[in-house]
């Protein structure tokens, strides 16, 4: 799977939003998404995942509709790698800065990273560790990790961390020095 490394670095994201956003991008466009399934592939409950959804909503990172079918609600989702907005931004940002030469190409894109799927469907892990793990695979091949680095990345603060290097350490994804 490949995901988009905006979404990885965005400070405003917790890293259980980062690891549901990369499960739900791994999935095919025609995928179903349930709050009891999604359940199903993480140790996380229903509230949480409710609370994580609601603030990729916040972000921009998701769009979803509801919706009444048969007597019950249903939801649409619409999923994004990028906040919905931000080509829109970046374009309004680059034309202030644009010269009055003609034939100039301005490329706007980002960086993606790829990653093996054994532990975005690994369903003893929360998306909190699914998410810290992709954050560690985007960094540079031997940068230092510390805890500032990891704090300043993401909404998490310390304790919620080390809930989720305890996670990746016990399954064996990352060893702790």
């Amino acid at each position: 799977t490949e995901v988009n490394n905006y979404m990885l670095t965005d400070k405003n994201l917790s890293y259980s939003a980062k690891g549901l956003l990369a499960y739900m991008l791994h999935n095919n466009a025609q995928w179903r998404y349930y709050i009891c399934k999604l359940k199903e592939v993480s140790t996380d409950g229903e509230t949480k995942i409710s609370s994580i959804l609601k603030e990729l909503e916040e972000h921009k990172y998701l769009v979803r509709r509801k919706f009444r079918e048969k007597g019950k609600f249903k939801y649409k989702f619409m999923i994004f790698d990028m906040p919905f907005d931000y080509f829109d931004k970046k374009r309004k940002e680059l034309e202030k800065n644009w010269a009055d030469e003609a034939d100039t190409i301005t490329v706007v894109a980002t960086k993606t990273i790829k990653f093996d799927n054994d532990f975005i469907l690994n369903k003893e892990l929360s998306f909190k560790a699914k998410g810290l793990m992709l954050f560690l695979l985007s960094l540079k091949k031997d940068q230092e990790i510390s805890r500032k680095l990891l704090e300043n990345n993401s909404t998490d603060r310390e304790s919620s961390l080390r809930t989720g290097i305890k996670e990746l350490s016990k399954f064996e994804y990352i060893i702790k020095s």
